[in-house]
């Protein structure tokens, strides 16, 4: 929740973003029955999000200087989109043995 804590401090792009990231993981593991449908749909969204929170770090620091602060969060970023992929593997190997819709 780095985005949430700097953006407290006056940039409201960082707030939003945090607050984005925080919705979509609460939406995915937080026990809410009624979005547990929407679970892969939801997944598939936090992993789009996240690329366009590098990408656009990226276009919005071109030519300037990358703090450690923000390529550090890109790494962890880059660690979230691997564990999606592999829950997402994971899911679809599930589905394939047992033929359980998740």
């Amino acid at each position: 929740m780095l985005h949430i804590w700097l953006g407290i401090a006056g940039d409201w792009l960082l707030f939003a973003n945090g607050f984005g990231f925080f919705a979509l993981l609460t939406a995915i593991y937080f026990p809410i029955p009624e979005l547990a449908p929407y679970q892969q749909t939801v997944r598939l969204g936090l992993g789009a999000y996240t690329l366009v929170t590098i990408v656009g770090y990226f276009l919005l620091h071109l030519g300037g200087p990358f703090g450690w602060v923000g390529l550090g969060s890109k790494v962890i970023e880059i660690g979230l989109l691997i564990v999606l992929i592999l829950d997402w593997m994971q899911q679809r190997d599930l589905v394939a043995r047992k033929g359980v819709s998740v």
